[in-house]
C-alpha cells in the first residue's frame, strides 16, 4: 500500500496478457435497435431534462459516451474542447430520436460533464487512495484507458494542487450539518418513491373508486425525507431543527413570497444561483422560481432623455401608421342613438362597415322578421370570419343568447341543431345586422358607455413610452383580480408599447386587471373568476401550484376561470369550468401541453376543490383542445391570450368550446392593436394615479 496522503496504485503491473473483467455494461436492446438505423424515442420535460420509459437508458448512454470521447487528463468540464463536447452530440443524436432545441442540448451536454466528473471521481476513490478496487486496474473494465493515460492519471492525483483540493473537500463534507441519505437515484428517486406511496394511500382509501395521481411532493417535504434514517431519527441535530421549522411553517400556513418558500424560510439561506436544494439536477434558479424583474433608473443627461425620447416616438408614431385602423362590426361608441324596444325593426341603424375606434357593444336585443318585439337578448363581439366552419357574410354578426324571451320564436338562419330561440342558448348562432339593436338607457338619447382606447389624434402607446421614460422605479400596484401587489417594470411597458416582442408575466397581470374591471362593468363579476400566472408558471412547485388553483377557485366560486399559462417562453390558455368539470386548453401554436405534469396538477385541484365542497364522488375531468386561432409571428401567443379572454368575457359565455373554437385563422392586426392599447390605457392610468397620489 502506498502512503495514505497520496494515491497508492498497484495496478502498474499491468500486463498485455492479464485477465480481463466482464467489461463495460452494455444495452443490448438498445444496440439491437439502431444497428438498423432506427432512432430509439426519448421524451423531454419543459426543463430540458429527459422523461419517459427511456430516460434511464438515454442517461446511461450519454454517460457512456461522455467517457469515451473524453479524456480523464483534461482538469475540467470547461477546458474540455467544443469539438469533443459537439462528438458527444452527434453520438447522442445517431442513437436517439432528439429534438431540435437548444435547452434540451444544453441540459444533455450539461449531464454528459457531471457524469464525466463522476467518472473520474469513481477512477479516484476507487482505484487510488486505498479504495475497494486498489489491487486491480482500471484497463480490466474500460478499454479506452491504456496504461500511458492511467499512468499519466495517476500522477495529477498525487499533485500537492490536487490533494490540497481533496482536504478542502473533505472538510467541507465533514462540517455539512444536513447530511442526506439519498441513493445514486438522487431526489427524482426519491420523489418518484414518494408519489407511489402517495398514490396507494389514495388507492387504499378510496376502494374501488378511480382515484387521480397525485402531484409531486414540495420540495421542503423531500429535503426532511432525504434525511430520515431508517430508524426514523434524521441525521443530524441541526436537521431536525430545520424539520421541526418547516412542519411549524407548514401549520401556519406560510405563503411563498417570490423565491423565499419554506425551505428557504426554514434554513435562513437564500439559494445558490447555480442550482435549487431538493429538486434535482440540471434545474437552475431560474427555472424553478422565474426571473426576478430588476429595473435599474437610467442616469442619463437631460439632452440625453430628450433626444431618445423623440427617437422612440418617431419609432412608435411610424409603427402607429403602418397598422391598419381598428374595425369592429358593431356600432361606433360616439354615435347617439335613440333606442326603444316598442319601436319597428326595420328603423334599426345600418352598422357601417368602415367604422373607427369600434368596441364591442353592450347587450343587444334580437327582433325577427314580422314581428316588432323582442324576441332575446344576445350579446354580439368579433370571434373573425367564420362561425361552425361557415364564412360570416358580411350583413351577419355573431350572437350569443343571454336572455330568452319569445322561446318559440324562430331564428332567422336556422341550423341542424337550432331552428328556434330556446335551442339557441349556449351556443353561437348567425343573425342579421338589421335585425339587432343595442340596448342602453331606454327612450333615452345618450352614448353607448363603452372601455375604448384613447383617439387615435392621442396615441395612447405613444404617450405611455414617454410616461415610462421619466419612471425612476418599478410601477406598483395592487391587481384588483387577486389582492396581489405587482411590480410592473419599464422594460415591460416599453415592449408591449412597441409590439415586436413576447408579452412579460406583468402584462399579462395588468390584462387581468383590466378584465376584472370590465366584468364589474358588465354585471359578470360573479361568472368569471382569474387564476395569476404568476402562481401557475411551469417552474413552481407543483404542489404548490395545485393549491393555489384549489383555494382560489374555492374561495371565489365562479362559474369559469380563465388561466393564462407561459410555459418555455409561450403563452397558452387555460378555461376551467368546475361546476361541469372541464378544461379547454387553447394554444395559437395547436399544441397539447408540453408539461406533461399540468393535466396532472389542475385535475388534482380540482379534485381537492370537490373534497373541500364536500363533493365525495364525481365524474372524471374532461380536457378538450380545439382549434384555435394560429399566430402568424412568434412573439402573438400573449396578444392571443389577451384577444380569447377578452371575447369569452364579453360574450358571457362559459361552455360549448369546442363549436365557439373552430377557426385556425390568425386574429388581425387590429384585434391585436385593441387590446393592446387597452393594456397601455390601463398602465397610463395607474402611472398617473401614482403621480397624482405623491
Amino acid at each position: 500500500m502506498g502512503d495514505p496522503a497520496g494515491p497508492s496504485q498497484s495496478g502498474s503491473n499491468t500486463q498485455s496478457n492479464r485477465k480481463r473483467g466482464r467489461g463495460r455494461t452494455r444495452m443490448k436492446n438498445l444496440k439491437m435497435k439502431t444497428a438498423h438505423g432506427e432512432k430509439l424515442p426519448i421524451e423531454f420535460q419543459s426543463n430540458g431534462l429527459p422523461s419517459g420509459e427511456n430516460a434511464k437508458r438515454f442517461k446511461l448512454q450519454v454517460a457512456s459516451f461522455a467517457r469515451e470521447c473524453t479524456s480523464i487528463l483534461i482538469s475540467d468540464w470547461n477546458s474540455v474542447p467544443d469539438a469533443t463536447k459537439d462528438e458527444i452530440w452527434k453520438s447522442i443524436t445517431a442513437k436517439w430520436d432528439m429534438p431540435n432545441d437548444k435547452i434540451v442540448k444544453k441540459k444533455t451536454i450539461s449531464y454528459a460533464g457531471e457524469r464525466w466528473k463522476a467518472f473520474k471521481y469513481s477512477l479516484t476513490s476507487r482505484y487510488l487512495f486505498d479504495g475497494e478496487n486498489i489491487d486491480k486496474s482500471p484497463m480490466e473494465t474500460y478499454d479506452f484507458i491504456d496504461e500511458d493515460i492511467w499512468q499519466e492519471f495517476i500522477r495529477t492525483r498525487a499533485e500537492p494542487s490536487f490533494l490540497e483540493k481533496r482536504l478542502n473537500a473533505q472538510q467541507t463534507q465533514a462540517h455539512n450539518k444536513y447530511p442526506h441519505r439519498l441513493s445514486q437515484g438522487g431526489y427524482e428517486l426519491l420523489e418518484k418513491k414518494m408519489m407511489e406511496e402517495k398514490l396507494k394511500e389514495r388507492q387504499e382509501a378510496a376502494g374501488d373508486i378511480e382515484v387521480p395521481p397525485p402531484s409531486p411532493p414540495q420540495r421542503h417535504e423531500k429535503w426532511k425525507r432525504a434525511r430520515i434514517k431508517p430508524s426514523g431519527e434524521y441525521t443530524s441535530e441541526d436537521t431536525r431543527v430545520v424539520a421541526e421549522t418547516i412542519d411549524s411553517l407548514v401549520s401556519d400556513g406560510f405563503v411563498q413570497n417570490g423565491r423565499e418558500d419554506i425551505l428557504v424560510k426554514a434554513l435562513g439561506q437564500d439559494e445558490h444561483p447555480g442550482r435549487v436544494r431538493a429538486v434535482g439536477r440540471g434545474v437552475g434558479i431560474r427555472e424553478y422560481f422565474g426571473s426576478k424583474s430588476h429595473s435599474t433608473p437610467s442616469v442619463i443627461s437631460g439632452a440625453q432623455l430628450a433626444a431618445l425620447t423623440k427617437k422612440i416616438t418617431q419609432d412608435v408614431l411610424q409603427t402607429l401608421r403602418t397598422q391598419p385602423n381598428q374595425n369592429f362590426p358593431i356600432y361606433s361608441p360616439n354615435t347617439t342613438q335613440h333606442v326603444s324596444s316598442k319601436d319597428s325593426c326595420s328603423t334599426v341603424p345600418q352598422t357601417p362597415d368602415d367604422e373607427e375606434d369600434i368596441d364591442i357593444p353592450e347587450e343587444c336585443e334580437l327582433y325577427v322578421d314580422g314581428s316588432n318585439y323582442v324576441v332575446a337578448h344576445a350579446n354580439v363581439y368579433n370571434l373573425g370570419p367564420t362561425i361552425h366552419n361557415q364564412v360570416l357574410a358580411n350583413d351577419m354578426v355573431r350572437v350569443a343568447v343571454t336572455k330568452v324571451i319569445d322561446a318559440k320564436a324562430q331564428v332567422p338562419v336556422p341550423t341542424d341543431e337550432v331552428t328556434t330561440i330556446a335551442q339557441a342558448v349556449n351556443t353561437f348562432i348567425k343573425w342579421p345586422k338589421r335585425l339587432l339593436r343595442v340596448i342602453t338607457n331606454k327612450d333615452v338619447d345618450i352614448p353607448m358607455k363603452v372601455d375604448v382606447p384613447q383617439k387615435k389624434s392621442e396615441p395612447i402607446c405613444q404617450k405611455l413610452i414617454v410616461k415610462a421614460m421619466y419612471m425612476e422605479q418599478d410601477l406598483k400596484f395592487k391587481a384588483k383580480h387577486s389582492g396581489i401587489d405587482i411590480e410592473l417594470p419599464r422594460d415591460d411597458i416599453m415592449d408591449l408599447c412597441l409590439g415586436k416582442k413576447e408579452l412579460h408575466l406583468t402584462i399579462l397581470q395588468v390584462w387581468l386587471t383590466y378584465l376584472h374591471r370590465r366584468c364589474v362593468e358588465l354585471g359578470k363579476s360573479g361568472m368569471y373568476g382569474f387564476l395569476d400566472p404568476y402562481y401557475t408558471l411551469a417552474q413552481n412547485d407543483r404542489v404548490s401550484v395545485q393549491t393555489y388553483i384549489q383555494n382560489t377557485m374555492d374561495h371565489n366560486k365562479k362559474d369559469l376561470y380563465l388561466a393564462p399559462y407561459f410555459n418555455n417562453r409561450h403563452w397558452q390558455l387555460l378555461i376551467i369550468n368546475p361546476k361541469k368539470r372541464e378544461v379547454t386548453f387553447l394554444c395559437s401554436l395547436g399544441k397539447k401541453p408540453s408539461d406533461k405534469n399540468l393535466p396532472v396538477i389542475v385535475d388534482s385541484a380540482l379534485e381537492g376543490y370537490y373534497n373541500l365542497q364536500g363533493v365525495r364522488k364525481h365524474s372524471k375531468v374532461v380536457w378538450f383542445y380545439p382549434t384555435s386561432r394560429r399566430q402568424s409571428v412568434s412573439y402573438e401567443s400573449g396578444y392571443f391570450v389577451m384577444l380569447h379572454m377578452l371575447n369569452i368575457i364579453s360574450s358571457g359565455v362559459v361552455d360549448s368550446w369546442m363549436q365557439i373554437f373552430a377557426d385556425s385563422t390568425p386574429f388581425q392586426k387590429d384585434e391585436v392593436k385593441n387590446v393592446q392599447e387597452r393594456c397601455a390605457n390601463l398602465i397610463l392610468e395607474l402611472i398617473e394615479a401614482n403621480e397624482d397620489s405623491l
